[in-house]
């Protein structure tokens, strides 16, 4: 199955799961590496939109498409999700149940819902899992946003 995610340029091939290690996620605790990815584009580029202030947008960005071994995929389905698990602030137990995920080693691929679109879904890999070399990059390609999503006042077409 092909995930996208969309990402600085200079770290788009970094399949080390850094960037959430460093600070953490929904479902990650700081410290523990996750590498975040969505089931198409248009999910990937509201999630960085969601999750990255305007002022702190690399400059350059691109998007990378990879297929993934669709053979070990864990998935979380919103119905055994606590009820306030849109909110941000990311409640506790998110990251818990994440990371205890991440750190079992149970699977490559925790398949959740988009707190954005709860009928789609976001594929978290576990970079740490012997599986993630099975994870190949089919395309890296230069991505940018229409700058009309970032205007103060409304575009007219």
């Amino acid at each position: 199955m092909l995930v996208y995610r969309i990402a600085s340029t200079k770290c788009i091939r970094d399949l080390s799961g850094e960037g959430a290690r460093r600070f953490g996620g929904r479902w990650n605790k700081k410290g523990i590496s996750a590498l975040y990815t969505s089931e198409n584009l248009a999910l990937a580029a509201l999630e960085i939109l969601a999750n990255t202030p305007v002022f702190s947008m690399p400059d350059l960005l691109s998007a990378i498409i990879l297929q993934i071994p669709d053979t070990s995929i864990t998935e979380i389905k919103s119905a055994g999700l606590p009820s306030d698990w849109k909110k941000y602030p990311v409640p506790d137990i998110l990251k818990e149940m994440g990371s205890e995920w991440l750190l079992s080693g149970e699977s490559l691929v925790l398949k959740v819902p988009s707190v954005i679109i709860d009928m789609e879904y976001n594929y978290i890999l576990n970079s740490h899992h012997l599986l993630i070399e099975k994870v190949k990059i089919m395309n890296v390609i230069p991505f940018s946003f229409d700058g009309r999503l970032f205007k103060e006042e409304p575009a007219n077409g």
